[in-house]
C-alpha cells in the first residue's frame, strides 16, 4: 500500500515538473524564433488560424518542450517512486502523450509535425528516463559492494 502512495506521489510530482518545463520552454519560444508576423496564440482558435503561416523552425520549440517536458516528467517521477519506477514513469508518459495527442488533434499542425511529435517526444523520452535512473541505480549499487 506505501508503495502505491510513493507511486502516485511520484506521477504527480513529475507530472507537476514536466508540465512547468514544457511551459518555460513554450513561453521562450517566441523570444528566440518570432513567430510570423500576425500569428496570434491567445486562443485556440487563434492558434489554429495562425500554425498555417509557420514554417519548420517555429514547431522546433513546440517539439523539444514536449520531448525535454517529458523526460523530466518521467524522470523525477522514476527517481522518486522507489522500487516502481518504471510505473511511474511510464504513466507520466502517458500523460504527456494524451495531452499531445489532444493539442495535435485541437490544432491540426503538419503531418510531419504531427508524426515526428507523437512517436519521439514521449514514450522514447520516458524510457530514456526509465533508462537512467536505472543504470544510476545500477552504478550505485556497484559502489555501496
Amino acid at each position: 500500500m506505501l508503495l502505491k502512495i510513493r507511486i502516485a506521489l511520484s506521477v504527480i510530482v513529475g507530472f507537476f515538473v514536466g508540465s512547468l518545463v514544457n511551459m518555460l520552454i513554450v513561453g521562450a519560444g517566441p523570444s528566440i524564433i518570432p513567430l510570423p508576423p500576425g500569428s496570434d496564440t491567445t486562443t485556440l482558435e487563434k492558434l489554429r488560424e495562425s500554425v498555417g503561416n509557420y514554417e519548420a523552425k517555429h514547431f522546433a520549440f513546440p517539439l523539444l518542450a514536449h520531448a525535454l517536458g517529458t523526460l523530466a516528467g518521467s524522470a523525477v517521477a522514476a527517481r522518486f517512486a522507489g522500487p516502481g519506477l518504471l510505473t511511474a514513469a511510464i504513466v507520466v508518459g502517458v500523460l504527456f502523450l494524451a495531452g499531445g495527442i489532444a493539442m495535435d488533434y485541437l490544432v491540426r499542425g503538419p503531418t510531419w509535425y504531427r508524426i515526428t511529435d507523437l512517436t519521439l517526444c514521449y514514450l522514447p523520452m520516458t524510457l530514456i528516463a526509465c533508462g537512467l535512473e536505472y543504470n544510476g541505480r545500477r552504478r550505485k549499487s556497484r559502489r555501496g559492494r
